[in-house]
């Protein structure tokens, strides 16, 4: 499983913490300002606790292989069928916690530019640029959307939680002045940023069952 590594600035995961510390709701549990280090692939997250704790009842073993790895998936957006997006590579979604912090990893999107996407979903309903209306839309609109699915059955509540670590990446990103595009579908029901590095890949979708499939 191949992963492209990502160096997380003591400033990004300051943030990263405070923000989603801030988001907790029924199915996020917050994470502690104690957490001192981040180590994070493109898609996957770590974040371990700078203090010893104890081992609670909400502690889970660590993933295997097979929780992280998805087989039968596209290996990018050509290969892909064109009624919906479809999650590219080897990216299984999960989320652990653990009694030291926890791991989350959301899909890969290989080829997905914003043309792609427009192919496949139509022309968004609205295209946003500015920074600060990304981060309200992925910190407030998003954990809306992902508790709506939720109670609808249609993630679990792990899924949840790795998409939501997700959108909190992604905002805290904005807040540092890392440029984003989002594209909104439903009337912001489903949210999907791009980026506007080299690749202008798509990064981040809401899990909605309609609009994509990941495992």
């Amino acid at each position: 499983m191949k992963k492209k590594n990502t160096l997380i600035t003591l400033p990004f995961l300051l943030i990263s913490v405070l923000f989603l510390t801030a988001c907790s709701s029924e199915f996020f549990q917050p994470i502690g300002l104690n957490e001192k280090t981040e180590k994070q692939t493109k898609k996957t997250t770590t974040r371990k606790s700078q203090e010893e704790t104890t081992t609670s009842a909400e502690d889970e073993d660590s993933p295997s292989e097979d929780d992280k790895v998805a087989k039968g998936l596209p290996d990018n957006a050509s290969e892909a069928k064109t009624d919906k997006i479809y999650a590219t590579g080897d990216a299984k979604v999960y989320y652990f916690r653990h009694d030291d912090g926890f791991e989350a990893q959301i899909p890969d999107f290989k080829g997905y530019t914003q043309e792609k996407v427009k192919e496949v979903l139509g022309e968004p309903q609205e295209i946003i640029t500015d920074s600060a209306q990304i981060q309200t839309k992925m910190k407030e609109n998003e954990l809306s959307n992902l508790k709506d699915l939720l109670k609808k059955g249609d993630i679990t509540e792990n899924q949840a939680k790795a998409f939501y670590t997700g959108a909190g990446d992604v905002a805290a990103s904005a807040q540092l002045g890392t440029k984003y595009v989002l594209y909104s579908y439903e009337n912001g029901k489903v949210l999907l940023i791009f980026n506007t590095d080299d690749t202008k890949n798509l990064y981040y979708i809401t899990p909605n069952p309609e609009y994509l499939y990941f495992k």
